[in-house]
C-alpha cells in the first residue's frame, strides 16, 4: 500500500501506467473512494458482446485466420456504406 495527498485542485496521481485508462469512480457510505478500470465500447458494437453465438462466431474466424485458414471471396466494397 502507499499514501498520496490530493494536490490543491483535489487530484491524486495515480501513476503513468494507468494513463489513458477509463475509471469509474465508487464513494462508499464508509468514506472510501474505489476505482475500477473500465472499458467503454460504442453503443454499436455491443449487441456482438450481447450476442453469445455471434462472439464464439468472430473469435473462431479470428483463432482461423490466425492459424493461416482463410480463403479470399473476393472484395466487400459494394457493401461498403457511408459513414454514420
Amino acid at each position: 500500500m502507499e499514501l498520496r495527498e490530493p494536490d490543491r485542485a483535489g487530484r491524486i496521481n495515480i501513476g503513468k501506467e494507468n494513463s489513458g485508462k477509463i475509471f469509474a469512480i465508487q464513494h462508499l457510505a464508509n468514506g472510501d473512494i474505489v476505482l475500477s478500470p473500465m472499458v467503454v465500447r460504442h453503443e454499436r458494437e455491443d449487441w456482438l458482446f450481447q450476442n453469445k453465438e455471434a462472439l464464439e462466431s468472430v473469435n473462431r474466424g479470428i483463432q482461423q485466420s490466425a492459424a493461416g485458414n482463410t480463403k479470399s471471396l473476393g472484395s466487400f466494397a459494394q457493401y461498403v456504406q457511408g459513414e454514420e
